[in-house]
């Protein structure tokens, strides 16, 4: 059975798994900067968070909005609560409430009458996805 392609021929067998490179009216897509922001850093202030919370190093930005970031590490679900454990109980916060169950942690930490909540999903060995966010 032959893989199924887009009608508009956008895709082809022969480039099955490839990205296209231009679009249905032979346009070259536009570059949004998605990538480019994905790539740069990001202080936790310009995420709106806390100056003392940190994103994990090498993090790989997917989002921002006031008082939330989301993004992925290259690093295990344990490296990631325990980077998380040294750096904010250093800068004075103190843990909360916490859930955790098979490849997932959510906890939150309290520092005066701030709060943040840091969920840690592992997707795959050695790979998570973070939200960090404001209360």
């Amino acid at each position: 059975m032959q893989d199924e392609t887009l009608a508009s021929g956008w895709w082809s067998p022969k480039a099955k798994g490839q990205r296209p490179t231009s679009n249905v009216r032979g346009r070259q897509p536009q570059n949004s900067g998605l990538a480019e922001r994905r790539r740069r850093s990001i202080s936790a202030s310009e995420a709106g968070l806390p100056a003392d919370v940190p994103l994990y190093p090498g993090a790989t930005i997917q989002s921002v909005k006031p008082g939330t970031v989301d993004f992925q590490t290259d690093a295990s679900l344990e490296a990631v609560k325990d980077f998380y454990v040294e750096k904010l109980t250093t800068a004075g916060w103190a843990p909360g409430d916490f859930s955790e169950s098979a490849g997932i942690s959510i906890k939150d930490w309290k520092k005066g009458n701030q709060t943040v909540t840091i969920n840690v999903i592992s997707i795959v060995e050695n790979e998570c996805l973070v939200t960090i966010e404001k209360k």
